[in-house]
């Protein structure tokens, strides 16, 4: 079995955040995430998962993560929220990358 690599962006609902890393094992990343093992995302949660994108190599989900971090990047990530808030009801005007 070929292990896979992953490029996902959260969303924090109650704070309005987004966090985008990377990682071969999404369920573990999304469970640290939300029991506050990452200093950066302790006092954002509770997450859910926004994207998430999949690549054979570690090296594309780390270009994608770096891309998702650049001005064009933050801008598709605004459409991915433009999306999610359609499904969830929610106005997107409140969420900041």
């Amino acid at each position: 079995m070929e292990l896979m690599y992953f490029t996902y962006i959260l969303i924090s609902y109650d704070r309005k955040k987004t966090y985008t890393g990377s990682t071969n094992d999404v369920d573990r990343r999304l469970e640290e995430h939300n029991s506050g093992k990452n200093k950066f995302t302790k006092a954002f949660r509770p997450f859910e998962m926004l994207h998430l994108d999949r690549f054979d190599t570690l090296r594309e989900a780390i270009q994608m993560e770096k891309f998702y971090k650049s001005i064009t990047g933050r801008r598709r990530i605004k459409g991915f929220i433009e999306q999610w808030k359609i499904t969830s009801g929610e106005s997107a005007t409140k969420i900041t990358s």
